[in-house]
């Protein structure tokens, strides 16, 4: 991203004034959000070669105005910047998972971001605008337009975790550097798009999202990302489709959520920018709750570019003497690098004090390599949160 965006980002999240409702904002509701995460692993084993990192850290701003009009509709908007601090060697994800084998370019995923060669990268601070969209809701649906994540994104539902950022499954931040599993159908990222989401009729909504260039920077995805030995994969004119069904099942008491998504892109190859075809990503998932008791599973599945990748997980989660608590295991298989992955947690949390949120637990991440080496990292994970 650019020098002046970088600037913004920094202004939006680190220097926003006090928001009030004067003058031209007189008819609208201003309201202002912020967290800041710090993530802590003392003690964690190092998984081969790849060192461990025992703190990370992440901290988000947004600015929410809104009216609602006399004919009912909503219009409004949102502005907001994440700053984050992650392993640098796999910031967003994306990254050498492994020490790739004879010279030349070696590929990266598509969709994961994944790859065997190039240099190892240093730079585990970003700070990226990810959020700048106005939307028009109504009782025709939800028009958005603007930075933000697409639709297969939002209608995610998945396995339940105690933890928000440091996850086995879908890591926003990961202090073992070795994280593989994604079945976050997350194709588009923070990029400039247009979405709309239908009401929700009968427990049922589905969307869309257009995204005309994917290229564009986030803290959890960085595919405009460039390395030397590495063929990079750009994407354009992507398209989502997915429904979101959330019901509560007569006098049960038993609510039962999911979703399927599909999401597909133009792919060039740099250098020299050759066609690659198609990039497609299917997921699906869906969790159920019942007396305080959540069971969550979700899938995922893209061609990846150039070798097909897979990714599952399982998890459980109950309210049990003031904590809320979950434990989870996913698992990963990616044909374009031959590295299998796969990951467990258990932990619990409470919130304190109104703002601040602790998360405590044990999880590892582990991988296993073509010709059968494996490599793991355990290690306990302390997430502590404060919502503004």
């Amino acid at each position: 991203m650019g020098h002046g965006i970088r600037c913004f980002a920094a202004t939006i999240l680190f220097a926003l004034p006090a928001t009030g409702q004067q003058g031209l904002l007189a008819d609208w509701e201003v309201d202002y959000r912020a967290d800041a995460s710090l993530i802590a692993s003392p003690g964690r084993s190092d998984a081969g070669e790849r060192d461990s990192e025992p703190v990370l850290g992440d901290a988000r701003a947004e600015i929410r105005i809104e009216r609602v009009l006399d004919n009912g509709m909503e219009i409004g908007g949102r502005l907001g910047a994440r700053a984050q601090f992650d392993h640098p060697e796999r910031q967003g994800f994306s990254g050498r998972i492994a020490d790739g084998v004879g010279p030349g370019v070696f590929p990266r995923g598509a969709f994961t971001g994944l790859t065997l060669g190039g240099p190892l990268e240093d730079d585990g601070f970003e700070i990226e605008l990810e959020t700048a969209f106005v939307y028009v809701d109504g009782g025709y649906g939800e028009l958005l337009a603007g930075r933000d994540v697409g639709i297969a994104r939002r209608f995610h539902e998945g396995a339940p975790s105690v933890f928000r950022l440091h996850r086995g499954v879908n890591a926003s931040l990961d202090t073992s550097g070795v994280a593989t599993v994604l079945t976050r159908n997350d194709l588009t990222g923070p990029s400039a798009k247009v979405s709309y989401a239908t009401p929700r009729i009968l427990g049922i909504r589905v969307g869309g999202s257009y995204t005309p260039d994917v290229n564009v920077g986030g803290v959890d995805r960085d595919p405009e990302r460039s390395v030397g030995g590495v063929a990079e994969p750009r994407l354009s004119q992507a398209f989502e489709l997915a429904f979101n069904a959330s019901r509560r099942l007569g006098e049960a008491g038993v609510r039962v959520d999911a979703y399927g998504a599909f999401g597909r892109a133009d792919v060039d190859i740099l250098p020299g920018s050759i066609d690659n075809g198609t990039l497609q990503v299917w997921s699906t998932g869906g969790n159920l709750e019942w007396e305080g008791l959540r069971f969550g599973a979700d899938w995922l599945t893209t061609n990846n570019g150039d070798g097909r990748y897979r990714a599952w997980s399982l998890g459980v989660g109950a309210d049990w003497l003031g904590f809320e608590w979950s434990g989870g295991f996913g698992r990963s298989r990616d044909s374009l690098t031959s590295v299998d992955g796969e990951t467990w947690h258990f932990g619990a949390s409470r919130a304190l004090w109104e703002r601040w949120t602790v998360a405590v637990g044990l999880d590892q991440n582990r991988l296993e390599f073509v010709d059968g080496t494996k490599n793991s990292s355990l290690g306990p994970v302390i997430e502590i949160t404060l919502r503004l």
